[in-house]
């Protein structure tokens, strides 16, 4: 229950600040009233605000289905999704580079704990895992930073904006290089994807929702956030925006055909996840090329915003029809769908609106992606998309076809908790579902509402004139 209150308390905030910047054009607060460069900023703008409510609504949905579906003997789930969310938060507000850092390590320590909270060998061993591969990815990060102190004298983004033309081109193109080996260690980055799907296969699938739909999202933001305003990449390196595009497609491709091969749900999702990592770099590879900032952008952030939603309803659906079939094997889901009638349609609306099909969210995002990478890379992303979307409508046929299927396990009960929060957990599947299905409808409409987010990041002086007070 404290848990909770934390979270209506953290979604009121959020709201506020949104408001407040879309009022202001974006607030900064200096700590101990020390101004840059010299003490610590937390910035919130437009773009700033679009991932501060991702972590918003995300935390208040895993809160809800927590109550309904999670034990109530593991209780340490509650306080380490605290850490978690206030880690995630401090990504997205972190004005300068020694305390993203902090944030980021924050974040992989409580990611460890969420991952073998079950206390099952297999949970154990995949938090280890994790945690291997956070150690290097936060290596590489500390790494970056330690070349661009050394170059500039400075750890705020803001400052550091304005020192990076004069870097050796050396020391700038190994910076780049680090933070994309990071973060995208962090986001499932073909090659750097091994950890995700044992993490999540070994985690409740409550812990995988927040991870895939909202963890994932702030390390995205946090490369997008460095190499734009901080390495000025589309000035200075436009041609990385066709390696960004190219990692795009590694990791659409990759991510989908080993999709195909899988044969447990959990693992496929998180497959999946890598896939969808490809097509959010396919918008902002597009943006990084100077031409389609705005364009790529947009797309970018639509694909963010609606992989959130979708990801969390096929983690929450799907952990019921997980339950209903007392298995996660795919071929094992029998008879789930007529057990769970209203988690099968929720899990059947995410899958359509992942996959692609018009007029699903996913359809919208996937389009806008598609537009704005073809007009730099040509057709080629054109068809990767295409292509992924064919293979992901197989294997999530499959997971139907199983389900549909009658036989199979009893099962064990979906709804542990008593009292008002019994439904909980099937409320917050079934309304993401059908916000998959909704958002499609209102695609123009969320574009607009992430265009100020779109302009904050392609208007790449604005973040350096909010922190030093030019806004």
């Amino acid at each position: 229950m404290a848990a909770l209150a934390s979270g209506a308390a953290h979604l009121a905030a959020v709201t506020i600040t949104t408001a407040r910047v879309g009022e202001t054009g974006g607030l900064t607060y200096s700590l101990g009233g020390w101004v840059p460069p010299v003490g610590i900023v937390l910035v919130a703008d437009a773009l700033s605000v679009v991932f501060l409510v991702i972590i918003a609504i995300g935390h208040v949905s895993f809160l809800l289905h927590g109550m309904a579906e999670e034990k109530r003997s593991r209780k340490g789930i509650w306080i380490l999704t605290e850490i978690l969310v206030a880690a995630l938060s401090g990504i997205a507000l972190a004005g300068d580079l020694f305390n993203l850092f902090v944030f980021v390590e924050l974040a992989s320590i409580a990611s460890v704990g969420l991952i073998a909270h079950k206390q099952q060998a297999r949970g154990a061993g995949a938090g280890f895992v994790y945690l291997v591969f956070a150690s290097i990815s936060g290596s590489f990060l500390l790494i970056a930073v330690l070349l661009l102190y050394s170059a500039t004298g400075v750890l705020t983004i803001a400052e550091i904006a304005a020192g990076v033309a004069v870097m050796p081109r050396t020391a700038y193109l190994a910076t780049i290089g680090l933070l994309l080996a990071s973060f995208g260690m962090k986001f499932g980055l073909i090659p750097l994807h091994f950890w995700q799907a044992p993490s999540y296969h070994a985690a409740g699938s409550s812990v995988s929702a927040l991870l895939s739909g909202t963890a994932m999202k702030l390390y995205v933001y946090a490369v997008v956030r460095l190499l734009f305003h901080m390495m000025r990449v589309p000035v200075h390196l436009p041609e990385a925006a066709l390696l960004i595009t190219a990692l795009g497609c590694v990791n659409i491709i990759g991510g989908h055909l080993l999709g195909l091969a899988e044969r447990d749900l959990k693992r496929l999702l998180a497959y999946s996840s890598v896939a969808h990592a490809g097509y959010i770099l396919l918008g902002f590879g597009a943006a990084a090329s100077g031409r389609m900032v705005a364009a790529g952008v947009t797309a970018g952030l639509l694909h963010v915003v609606f992989h959130a939603v979708m990801k969390s309803a096929l983690f929450y659906s799907g952990r019921r029809l997980i339950v209903a079939a007392d298995s996660s094997a795919i071929a094992g889901l029998r008879g789930s769908a007529r057990r769970d009638r209203i988690a099968f349609c929720a899990f059947f609306l995410a899958s359509l609106a992942i996959v692609g099909v018009p007029p699903a969210s996913g359809f919208v995002s996937k389009w806008r992606v598609a537009q704005s990478s073809a007009a730099v890379a040509g057709v080629w992303p054109v068809v990767v998309v295409a292509a992924g979307t064919v293979i992901s409508m197989v294997y999530y046929a499959r997971v139907f076809h199983s389900s549909l299927r009658e036989g199979g396990s009893a099962g064990r009960d979906a709804r542990p908790a008593g009292g008002p929060w019994r439904h909980a957990g099937l409320l917050t599947a079934a309304t993401l579902g059908l916000a998959t299905l909704a958002l499609g409808f209102v695609g123009s409409n969320v574009e607009e509402i992430l265009g100020p987010a779109a302009r904050a990041l392609a208007e790449l002086d604005r973040y350096v004139l909010l922190v030093r007070g030019g806004m």
